[in-house]
């Protein structure tokens, strides 16, 4: 590691995902600079999880299901740490090349920088603007820094400045987006990372409305804010209604005929569904 290069630390969620974490933590190994240490906080799980990262040389803490929450999860893993920077890496994100330490940490030789959101090679808007980095400045608007801010999946932000502000326990989800708003407040900024990082989890429809809602359901329980719907999706409509088979058009359409409705039952949910833990 260079003179001037900070130490930096790997922290990792986890439950029962023994099919993603050889490669995960094998693609760590792998890097052109290592970290202090990779902490994995393990929510319960009952296949072979917690002996994969052992066999790595991970140190593994426990974490259980009644007692979780994505920033507790977090809070814990970071305690454990002995790095100047922290990254957060998902127990099925596949980070990309031997660099991509090296690249997102020389981001924070800019004593601005609170957070360095990694690019995630499975959304191809992502892949597109990596040339052209993203900084996020306070005042900004909450759906922009939903939108861009850092994601837990594949991030990195300054221990210091957690020590200040930690992230919020009491949140079901976005912990890392409102995170980064309060440290914006402070006069920090976030960046963009060419560092890329690739899903491995292929998301259903089901569990892609479950993940959305929750979002919105923490963001309004936390500021009072409802995230907006989608942006209007009537283009793949009509090129699915013009190019595709009728089939393929009615499945778009209901979904989103779903989603949209599914979302405008937020604050209804909020006054009348519980809090839920674990990872999904």
């Amino acid at each position: 590691m260079g003179q001037n290069t900070p130490t930096f630390s790997v922290v990792i969620r986890v439950r029962n995902a023994e099919q993603f974490m050889d490669k995960v933590l094998g693609a760590i190994a792998l890097q052109s600079i290592q970290p202090n240490e990779v902490i994995v906080v393990d929510n319960e799980s009952s296949d072979g999880t917690r002996e994969i990262a052992l066999r790595h040389g991970a140190r593994v803490l426990s974490i259980a299901r009644a007692d979780f929450t994505y920033g507790r999860a977090l809070n814990m893993g970071i305690r454990e740490c002995t790095g100047e920077i922290v990254f957060f890496i998902s127990s099925h994100s596949l980070i990309v090349g031997k660099d991509f330490f090296r690249t997102a940490i020389a981001e924070f030789a800019n004593p601005e920088v609170a957070a360095v959101r990694c690019t995630t090679v499975s959304k191809t808007r992502d892949v597109e603007s990596w040339m052209e980095q993203r900084v996020l400045r306070w005042p900004l608007d909450l759906y922009t820094i939903v939108e861009n801010g850092p994601i837990a999946s594949g991030c990195a932000i300054r221990r210091s400045l957690w020590e200040e502000v930690p992230f919020d326990e009491t949140l079901e989800a976005v912990e890392d987006k409102l995170w980064a708003r309060e440290v914006m407040k402070r006069g920090y900024i976030v960046v963009s990372s060419e560092a890329m990082y690739l899903h491995m989890r292929r998301r259903g429809m089901v569990e892609a409305i479950r993940i959305m809602t929750r979002e919105r359901l923490a963001i309004l329980r936390s500021t009072g804010e409802i995230w907006p719907l989608p942006r209007p999706t009537l283009p793949k409509l009509l090129k699915a209604l013009l190019i595709s088979a009728p089939r393929a058009a009615f499945r778009l359409a209901a979904r989103e005929i779903l989603i949209y409705c599914y979302i405008k039952s937020i604050p209804f949910q909020a006054r009348t569904k519980p809090k839920v833990g674990s990872i999904v």
